[in-house]
């Protein structure tokens, strides 16, 4: 491929490499002739200079040094899944739980503005009487990064960069935030990861089963019985031998644990306390002391395995984040970008009923695996009801917040220097606007962080009212 040998955008030694390349390149050109060649062809039929020069100006030299950082140091996205996304996955929890109080006990107008009294983002932005991401704001984090990142020259040459920037800001970030927002996108993914409902479970089938043991009386069914208990207490101590073998294998080669990482599961822990209500969600649920003492006992076990796992996963997570995992990701975003294939028709939204149906076929398939005592805990009042699980990502204008959050983490990940205080010196000579920096590491911070922003009154009214009457 000429381009790829003309402007590489990271090195590429190995063959995973060399395909991760292509595929990138693929995708950067797919979007090009999507979203820009469409419509500009009309305008000028014999133009094909625009694309290449937007190639060589604009995204190899935005796209190129991100890539070669995270090639050759993959410690911040590894940062980003462990401390970041869990931390901002237990806000959305917390913050959804309380404008659900909010709006059941306070009688609230809407649940997205509930949450969005909350948890302010300038983000996102109130259309038709829910809440979407902002395409302002995007438009201006994109021209913040065009500005941070071009030369002058580059930067100077205003056709080709405001192309980029609408392109990038509303094509792809506002158009896919959009569809991560909707709950039966979430759904869509999760019906084909674990079938569809009344699908029997992985290795359940009847064709998978073992054949039952004959009838045996006496002397030879005590046999039996001692066969199958030796070969049970084999295979376990074959597989706990194994597995620490593995383990002392896998720590030796580990480096010390970094102080950013000290206890490194407590972000997780809080996503699944939030997750399966331990607390009581806002009031809605009453917790039993048996749930505050299994958790504890969770949270005790995590806490002694801490000097482990703190040097573990981290190091675990950097072993993963590879080329193979990348082309994954970008085969995911081309599915996401292009569902039909390019060129193709562009996708269809299910309707509300098609909504609708995936939201039932999603609850029942979990209430079908979840087994019942799980059911009990999660939802102690009635143990049939799975809803608590699915609930909290089952409405657009609070999954928007979420989405934004993310956006923002992801662009301190990749652009420290795009969310700091002070304005950045750029190469194009122009000052910066820092944009909202990414959720620090603990809930109980992200909390006060959220607070410090101009919170509508609206939020204490509703606070009081919840008060009064729980």
């Amino acid at each position: 491929m000429a381009t790829l040998a003309s402007h590489p955008l990271f090195p590429a030694d190995t063959n995973d490499q060399i395909v991760l390349h292509d595929k990138v390149y693929n995708l950067c050109a797919l979007a090009l002739r999507a979203y820009i060649l469409t419509w500009y062809s009309r305008f000028s039929p014999r133009d094909r200079a625009l694309l290449p020069a937007i190639n060589r100006d604009i995204l190899v030299p935005l796209l190129g040094p991100i890539l070669a950082d995270l090639h050759s140091d993959s410690a911040p996205l590894a940062d980003l899944i462990l401390l970041h996304v869990p931390t901002l996955a237990a806000t959305h929890l917390q913050v959804y739980w309380a404008a659900r109080a909010a709006v059941t006990l306070a009688g609230d107008d809407d649940l997205a503005t509930a949450y969005h009294a909350r948890a302010p983002l300038l983000i996102t932005e109130r259309v038709n009487d829910t809440y979407v991401l902002s395409p302002r704001y995007c438009s201006a984090l994109v021209e913040s990064f065009l500005a941070l990142r071009l030369s002058p020259s580059e930067y100077a040459a205003d056709a080709e960069r405001l192309v980029v920037r609408e392109v990038v800001a509303r094509a792809v970030l506002v158009s896919v935030g959009r569809r991560l927002a909707q709950p039966w996108f979430y759904a869509q993914i999760v019906l084909k990861l674990l079938g569809q409902p009344g699908t029997p479970r992985r290795g359940k089938s009847i064709g998978n089963q073992p054949p039952p043991y004959p009838p045996h009386k006496g002397w030879q069914r005590g046999v039996h019985i001692a066969l199958r208990t030796y070969r049970t207490l084999v295979t376990v101590i074959t597989v706990l031998w194994s597995g620490l073998t593995w383990l002392i294998a896998t720590l030796s080669a580990c480096p010390p644990a970094s102080p950013k990482h000290n206890r490194v599961m407590d972000p997780w822990l809080a996503v699944a306390a939030a997750w399966l209500g331990t607390d009581g969600r806002a009031g809605l649920a009453r917790p039993s002391w048996s749930v505050r003492t299994a958790w504890g006992s969770v949270e005790i076990v995590t806490a002694l395995l801490a000097p482990i796992l703190d040097r573990l996963l981290p190091y675990l997570l950097e072993q993963h984040l590879n080329a193979k995992l990348g082309i994954k990701v970008v085969d995911l975003l081309e599915r996401i970008l292009f569902p039909n294939g390019y060129p193709g028709p562009p996708p269809v939204d299910p309707t509300p009923e098609e909504a609708k149906a995936l939201d039932s076929a999603l609850r029942q398939r979990v209430d079908e695996l979840v087994p019942r005592r799980l059911k009990l805990w999660v939802t102690p009042v009635d143990g049939d009801s799975v809803d608590a699980l699915v609930d909290p990502f089952s409405n657009a204008g609070c999954n928007a917040h979420l989405v934004g959050t993310l956006y923002n983490a992801v662009v301190a990940t990749l652009l420290p220097e795009l969310v700091q205080g002070d304005a950045p010196a750029t190469t194009s000579g122009k000052a910066t606007p820092p944009v909202e920096a990414a959720p620090p590491y603990s809930v109980s911070d992200e909390k006060a962080s959220v607070n410090e922003n101009k919170v509508d009154e609206k939020a204490s009214a509703l606070d009081k009212k919840v008060q009064e009457k729980a």
